[in-house]
C-alpha cells in the first residue's frame, strides 16, 4: 500500500479513491488481535473522514460492516457517524437500529444526530427517548442544542423536565436551561 500525505482542505476522497477497496479489505478481516483492531480503527477513521465527504464506495463498506462483532466501539461509532453524515434515510434508520443493539455507542450516535442536524422522525424519537435514560440525558441535551431552533422547540418539554427535576445533576440542569433559552 502506498503512503499518501494530504494537507487540510485537500480533496482526499478523490486522492484516495483508487485505494478505498484496498483499505476496506482490512474490514473483512475479523482478527481480534489488538494490533489488528488498531488497524481496523485507523481504516475507519481514514475512510470516514475523507474530504469533502465520505465516498459512496466507502459508505457501502461501512453499511456491510457496521454490525460486525469484530468492531470496537470506536470503529462502530466511526462507521455510524459516516453513515449518519451521508444523510441517507435508509442509512440513518440502520444506524439507529444498530445503536439500540449496541448501547455503548448510543450516546455517540445521539450527539452525532445533533451535530449533523438530522431531523428525521426516527432520529427525533431516538433523541426524545434518550431523555428518559440518566446515562444518555446529557448526550440528548447536547444533540438538541445543535439542532436548528425550530426543531429544538419540539424538545422544550423534555428540557423543562430536566430543569425542574430536583434530583438532576446541577450541571446537566444548567445545560438544559441554556439549550432551552438559546
Amino acid at each position: 500500500m502506498d503512503v499518501v500525505l494530504a494537507r487540510r482542505g485537500m480533496d482526499t476522497a478523490k486522492l484516495l479513491d483508487s485505494s478505498i477497496d484496498d483499505l476496506a479489505s482490512i474490514l473483512d478481516d475479523a482478527d481480534p488481535d489488538p494490533d489488528h483492531q488498531g488497524l481496523r480503527n485507523g481504516t475507519v477513521f481514514v475512510l470516514g473522514n475523507l474530504f469533502p465527504t465520505t465516498p459512496p464506495k466507502a459508505l457501502t463498506y461501512f453499511e456491510a460492516h457496521l454490525t460486525d462483532k469484530a468492531n470496537s466501539d470506536h470503529a462502530a461509532a466511526g462507521m455510524a457517524d459516516a453513515l449518519l453524515r451521508s444523510a441517507n434515510a435508509a442509512c440513518i434508520a440502520e444506524v439507529l437500529r444498530f445503536a439500540e443493539q449496541r448501547p455503548q455507542i448510543k450516546g455517540s450516535v445521539i450527539q452525532r444526530l445533533g451535530v449533523n442536524h438530522i431531523t428525521t422522525d426516527e432520529a427525533l424519537k431516538f433523541i426524545h427517548s434518550a431523555f428518559l435514560d440518566p446515562k444518555l440525558r446529557q448526550a440528548a441535551i447536547e444533540a438538541v442544542g445543535d439542532l436548528p431552533g425550530d426543531v429544538r422547540k419540539g424538545f422544550a418539554q423534555d428540557l423543562a423536565h430536566v430543569i425542574e427535576d430536583p434530583n438532576e445533576d446541577s450541571r446537566v440542569a444548567e445545560r438544559a436551561r441554556q439549550v432551552l433559552t438559546q
